[in-house]
């Protein structure tokens, strides 16, 4: 599958800044996890969404 690149704003990085070192740990962790499989086991498609 292919991978995402994830591109952090200004705005977040600096929001990121604001919070303790082990939640910036797990965040990051897990946008990255996204940027590896960006549609999680069990997700459907929803069907009349905007971007379909």
């Amino acid at each position: 599958m292919e991978c995402f690149k994830i591109q952090w704003r200004a705005s977040t990085k600096k929001d990121l800044r604001k919070l303790p070192p082990q939640e910036v740990a797990r965040i990051v962790a897990a946008v990255e996890d996204l940027a590896q499989e960006p549609f999680l086991r069990g997700s459907e498609k929803r069907s009349g969404s905007e971007h379909t």
